[in-house]
This record gives C-alpha cells, sequence and structure tokens, in this order.
C-alpha cells in the first residue's frame, strides 16, 4: 500500500487552514496555496503559531519529533504568480 507523505491544500481559510492543521498533526508535508493576498501567511500563523504551539503546551498533543517520527512535519506557503 502506499503512504501518503504530502498533501497539498486549496484554500487557506477557515476550512482549509483546519484542514492544513490535521496533517501536520498527522506527520505530513502540507503544501498550502490561496489566491487571496495575506491568506497563506495568516493561516500559516493560525496554524503552526496558534492552534499548534497552545495544543503542545496544554498537553493535548506532542510534537511529532516526540513520537519518535522521523523529520518534523511542514507547511509550505504556495503564492499564485501573476
Amino acid at each position: 500500500m502506499t503512504s501518503i507523505e504530502r498533501v497539498a491544500v486549496i484554500g487557506a481559510g477557515t476550512m482549509g487552514h483546519g484542514i492544513a492543521q490535521v496533517c501536520v498533526m498527522a506527520g505530513l508535508h502540507v503544501h498550502l496555496y490561496d489566491p487571496q493576498p495575506g491568506q497563506v501567511e495568516s493561516a500559516v500563523g493560525r496554524v503552526l503559531r496558534a492552534n499548534l504551539e497552545r495544543g503542545i503546551e496544554r498537553g493535548s498533543f506532542r510534537r511529532a519529533s516526540q513520537h519518535g517520527a522521523g523529520e518534523p512535519a511542514s507547511v509550505e506557503a504556495l503564492h499564485e504568480s501573476a
């Protein structure tokens, strides 16, 4: 069976950043895209800095490296070229 390692999320709004967060928590590398200026940066801030870090602080979940996984998951912001 093939394993999924990378996920592309189209749209960085409420639903998109939530999907990205769940994928990052599962240890996947996420490519996040949104055509709205500033939307991707805002979503990355919410996903990585706010939601994930708060969850770690509360003890709701641990960093991937603490689970013995290899490289930590990441989010790559993709922008539309004009």
